[in-house]
């Protein structure tokens, strides 16, 4: 019974507990109250893509200015700018050019966009670019092309205007994040597009990627030239190049210290020139796979790069007009040169290729015997650690072919043979001129024809050379001869045979204008010339020819020439006359005349 009562007191409980829940939802619910708004929860915003990140710079310390300063000659449709401080966007707004942006604390951001094709005024007056002056340290991401399409930059990668987007962060203090980049995703270039973007940007550590496959004319022109604090060089997958599409493109970026692939496999004119000049950190050069040269392609590529080591293999075998010019000038740490198989030569082609090149022990191997005008130039100029030549194996030589080839290689001791018989204008002028230590010289040089200044300072100032070549020439040229012994201070005689020593002769019959000018000026050690000319009367053929010789020797000449006595010009002063016809008072040993067979 005790457990009927309790079961009906917890039903008749419930059964109150419910009237009373009925009652709270009946109130609740009345037609005559307001109802309670549920809560708003706001959707969550969808992160942009770096691609649809408008050109945004983010402040690396506090206080720091953006400026745009906006050419608006060729910017002509507003610019739009908006702000971030402490997580809140501002609404877009248009930007007055040269207007500064203050980022009062590290993290704030403003960004740009705009719908202008191009932001360079005129090519043809300095200071043309729109410029973002940037003087304190600044993170600088999302998508370039805001400025080009506001609306869809996303998806726009077309530059269509001559220098669009041209010295745009010149000098300035920015920074690119490798995690969250700058994006440059133009696959369609216009010529001089991103003409010194970068130039002088000292903080820039990583460059943005750089998609192109298709150049146009200097696009990346200069674009990180003295971007010094550069350490990694972006991938440039182009096969397709265009004039000087990489001209000087990290000129002077001395903390780099790998250079980019280069795949492309024909080259255009100046692709390459002057790309990698100057960075002195670099120590190995890119491999350059291309066969099909271009004018001036690699010209200076390399040049000034002091702890380059590893030079690039050079596998064409035809090359082009200055097509290796200075390329590896003054790179001072490099002791070994690559193979140059090229059998076809063109104008400079090598022109200043090694010069200044210090620590070069061993010159490469030079197998073309058909030669070009200036192709040797000054090829291992100043070239002090080299002790040989290579051998040279042309016959038929062209104009200043091997100009200053060796120029002031002051460790240099021995010269290769040189066959040549057939001369150009200037062919061998200043070849050794100042190697000090040159000793060891080829027997002879054959040619029986000569040209205009063929041997023009040859020798010049090789003040350890004893012996001189034997020089067979009977037909001169105007100043064939000029200056090529000049200040070769222990100069005394040909040598022929070993252990055989003879005075230098001078076959010749009829002289030409200039032809012996200074030729043995400064040969303070030559004591003995055998002339054979006949006919002395051109301009200035003997002029200063025995200036400084010794002050006593003896000159073998005809008796009937109306030499100047006591005279540079003619016989120097204390030397005794020898006449080949007699009549002399010495006597005569005899009018014999060596010629090279």
């Amino acid at each position: 019974m005790k457990r009927n009562r309790i079961l009906n007191m917890v039903m008749a409980a419930g059964i109150i507990l419910f009237a009373m829940i009925v009652s709270m939802s009946f109130t609740a619910c009345s037609v005559n109250d307001n109802p309670t708004p549920e809560p708003v929860i706001p959707e969550p915003e969808i992160p942009e893509t770096p691609l649809q990140t408008p050109l945004t710079f983010e402040a690396l310390e506090p206080g720091a200015v953006v400026t745009f300063n906006i050419k608006t000659e060729a910017a002509t449709n507003p610019v739009y700018y908006r702000t971030c401080a402490a997580g809140t966007w501002s609404q877009w707004s248009v930007y007055e050019s040269n207007t500064d942006v203050t980022l009062a604390n590290v993290g704030d951001k403003v960004q740009f966009k705009g719908d202008n094709d191009s932001y360079y005024s005129d090519a043809t007056i300095p200071n043309s670019a729109s410029r973002f002056l940037c003087p304190n340290a600044c993170k600088v991401y999302g998508n370039i092309m805001s400025l080009i399409d506001s609306d869809d930059f996303e998806h726009a990668t077309t530059l269509t205007e001559p220098y669009a987007l041209s010295a745009l962060f010149v000098r300035s203090m920015i920074q690119i994040d490798p995690e969250n980049p700058l994006l440059l995703p133009a696959t369609k270039l216009s010529p001089y597009c991103y003409f010194m973007m970068f130039a002088g940007c000292m903080n820039l550590q990583y460059a943005p990627e750089l998609p192109a496959t298709t150049l146009a004319e200097r696009c990346y022109a200069y674009m990180f030239s003295l971007c010094r604090s550069l350490t990694t060089a972006p991938k440039l997958p182009a096969t397709k190049l265009d004039k000087y599409c990489y001209y000087m493109m990290f000129m002077e970026c001395s903390s780099l210290t790998s250079a980019p692939e280069l795949p492309a496999t024909e080259l255009a004119e100046g692709c390459y020139y002057c790309m990698l000049s100057a960075c002195t950190s670099l120590t190995t050069a890119p491999e350059l796979p291309a066969t099909k040269l271009a004018d001036k392609c690699y010209g200076q590529m390399l040049a000034g790069c002091t702890a380059l080591t590893e030079p690039s293999e050079l596998p064409a075998t035809k090359l082009a007009n200055e097509c290796y010019s200075l390329m590896y000038q003054n790179c001072t740490a490099l002791t070994e040169a690559p193979e140059l198989p090229a059998t076809t030569l063109a104008p400079n082609c090598y022109c200043q290729m090694f010069a200044f090149c210090k620590a070069l022990t061993k010159a490469p191997e030079l197998p073309a015997t058909t030669l070009a005008k200036q192709c040797y130039f000054c090829m291992f100029a100043g070239c002090t650690a080299l002790t040989k030549t290579p051998e040279l194996p042309a016959t038929t030589l062209a104009e200043e072919c091997y100009l200053a080839m060796f120029l002031e290689c002051s460790g240099l001791t021995k010269a290769s043979d040189l066959p040549a018989t057939e001369l150009a204008e200037s062919c061998y002028d200043s070849m050794f001129g100042r190697c000090e230590n040159l000793t060891d010289v080829p027997e002879g040089l054959p040619a029986k024809t000569l040209a205009k200044r063929c041997y023009d300072s040859m020798f010049y100032g090789c003040k350890s050379m004893v012996y001189a070549p034997i020089l067979p020439a009977t037909t001169l040229a105007d100043s064939c001869y000029s200056e090529m012994f000049f200040g070769c201070e222990k100069l005394e005689c040909f040598v022929f045979k070993p252990d055989f020593e003879m005075p230098i002769v001078l076959p010749a019959e009829t002289l030409t204008k200039g032809c012996y000018y200074n030729m043995f000026a400064g040969c303070s050690s030559l004591r003995e010339l055998k002339c054979y000319a006949t006919d002395i009367s051109a301009e200035d053929c003997t002029k200063d020819w025995l200036s400084g010789v010794s002050t006593s020797g003896y000159f073998t000449t005809y008796s009937y020439l109306p030499w100047e006595e006591n005279s540079p010009n003619g016989i120097p002063a204390g030397w005794r006359r020898h006449n080949i016809d007699g009549g002399d008072e010495g006597g005569d040993e005899g009018g014999e005349i060596v010629i090279i067979k």
